[in-house]
């Protein structure tokens, strides 16, 4: 089946369109890349194809690249976890009452010494004694007389 200039123009024209079949986009690519197809007319449309084409195999490879590499950060991430959660699992255990008392300059970490100065250091705190509400209640009022 022969085919004239208009309708490979038409068929173009329907392709940038996105109205064109499967079989019609390979039709148009054949006939682009045919001795028929390298009239000036089609300069622009075989450049447009040609771009796309390319641009396409670059972006399913990039593609393919990054799910890749994607895939390898999470198996790494997941691997960097289980690690860290072993290793908080298994740590060995620190005590957080931790006694330390600084005297003179010098740390005691003894938690017995430092419990017992610290008993010492309030037995020796004194306590006045409160004066009555009637005592204060004098107190304040006296200095208005």
């Amino acid at each position: 089946m022969n085919k004239d200039k208009t309708y490979w123009l038409r068929l173009a024209d329907r392709y940038f369109e996105a109205e064109t079949s499967d079989e019609e986009e390979r039709l148009l690519k054949r006939f682009l890349a045919s001795e028929a197809g390298q009239d000036e007319a089609f300069d622009e449309v075989r450049a447009v194809m040609g771009v796309f084409a390319t641009g396409k195999k670059r972006a399913v490879k990039k593609t393919g690249r990054v799910v890749s590499w994607w895939k390898w950060m999470a198996a790494a991430a997941a691997v960097a976890g289980f690690a860290f959660f072993l290793a908080k699992m298994y740590a060995p255990k620190h005590s957080t009452e931790i006694c330390v008392a600084y005297v003179d300059g010098h740390e005691i970490t003894d938690r017995k010494e430092v419990l017992a100065m610290m008993r010492s250091s309030w037995d020796n705190v004194g306590y006045a004694e409160t004066p009555s509400v009637e005592a204060q209640l004098e107190d304040m009022f006296s200095c208005m007389e």
